[in-house]
C-alpha cells in the first residue's frame, strides 16, 4: 500500500543557478531557499543551487554570513528546469528590526 501527500505528488519542476560574491567569484556555502517553504540548499564550491520543487510562484531567498539577504521572485513550472541569472550578493549586514 503506498500512501500519496498533495505535496508529494503535485508536479515539480527544477529551479537551478549561482551566487557570487561582490567581485564576480563564485560564493560557496550560501544558504538558497524558498521563502515561506521547506524547499533549499547550500551553495556547491562553484556556487552552484539545483532542487526540485512543485509547480508555482516563490519568492527565492539567498543568504550568508557579512553579506545582505537576497530575494528574488521566480516562476517554477512543472516538467520544466528554471535557470536565474547569476546572483550576486551585496557586502554588509541587513539592520536589524527591519
Amino acid at each position: 500500500v503506498q500512501a500519496h501527500s498533495g505535496a508529494d505528488a503535485a508536479p515539480k519542476g527544477t529551479l537551478t543557478g549561482t551566487v557570487q560574491l561582490p567581485a564576480g567569484e563564485a560564493a560557496e556555502l550560501v544558504s538558497v531557499g524558498l521563502k515561506g517553504t521547506s524547499y533549499g540548499q547550500v551553495t556547491d564550491m562553484r556556487g552552484r543551487f539545483a532542487f526540485k520543487v512543485p509547480a508555482g510562484s516563490y519568492v527565492l531567498v539567498a543568504s550568508m554570513v557579512g553579506y545582505r539577504p537576497l530575494e528574488q521572485p521566480v516562476e517554477i513550472r512543472a516538467g520544466e528546469t528554471t535557470t536565474l541569472e547569476p546572483l550576486r550578493l551585496v557586502a554588509g549586514n541587513a539592520e536589524l528590526g527591519e
